[in-house]
C-alpha cells in the first residue's frame, strides 16, 4: 500500500505518519511465486527537456506501456508500466537524457483466474476506525 499525505502542517504530518507506523493489521498474504499470474511495474520520471528536442523522447516512448502525462518548456513527466523488463529497459533508453527524479513501485502481482484458493481472504473494517484513531491523535 502505497498512501500520499498531503498535509502542509510538520507536526500534523509527524502525527499521521507515526500513528500509520503503529497499524499492523494484516488481512491475508496470497503467495504468488508458482501461481499463474501478471506481474507489473510503475514508475513516473522527470526529464528534462529544455535543452533537447521533445519529439526525440516521444519517438522513443511510442508503445503501449508508456504515455507522457505532463509536458511544459523545462521539464516532461512520463509515465511508465510493463513486468520488469519493460520498465527498466525503457528507463535505459532515457538514460541519456538527464533524469529529474524517478519513482518506482515495485512490483505488483495479481493472480489469474478466479480460484477461491488463491483469493486473499479481506476482512471489512469499520471504516471510521482509522479516522477515529487519526482523530484521537490531535
Amino acid at each position: 500500500m502505497t498512501i500520499v499525505l498531503n498535509e502542509s502542517d510538520k507536526t500534523k504530518q509527524s502525527v499521521i505518519v507515526n500513528n500509520l507506523k503503529r497499524l499492523n493489521d494484516m488481512y491475508d498474504v496470497v503467495d504468488a511465486t508458482n501461481i499463474n499470474c501478471h506481474l507489473r511495474e510503475y514508475a513516473l520520471l522527470k526529464i528534462a527537456i529544455s535543452e533537447v528536442d521533445p519529439e526525440k523522447i516521444k519517438e522513443l516512448l511510442n508503445s503501449d506501456h508508456s504515455r507522457i502525462l505532463d509536458e511544459d518548456d523545462d521539464v516532461m513527466i512520463v509515465e511508465l508500466s510493463g513486468d520488469e523488463s519493460t520498465v527498466e529497459n525503457t528507463i535505459a533508453l532515457l538514460e541519456k537524457y538527464d533524469i529529474v527524479e524517478l519513482m518506482r513501485s515495485g512490483k505488483m502481482a495479481m493472480v489469474s483466474g478466479n480460484d477461491e484458493s488463491h483469493q486473499p481472504k479481506l476482512v471489512k473494517s469499520d471504516p471510521s476506525w482509522t479516522t477515529q484513531r487519526l482523530s484521537e491523535a490531535f
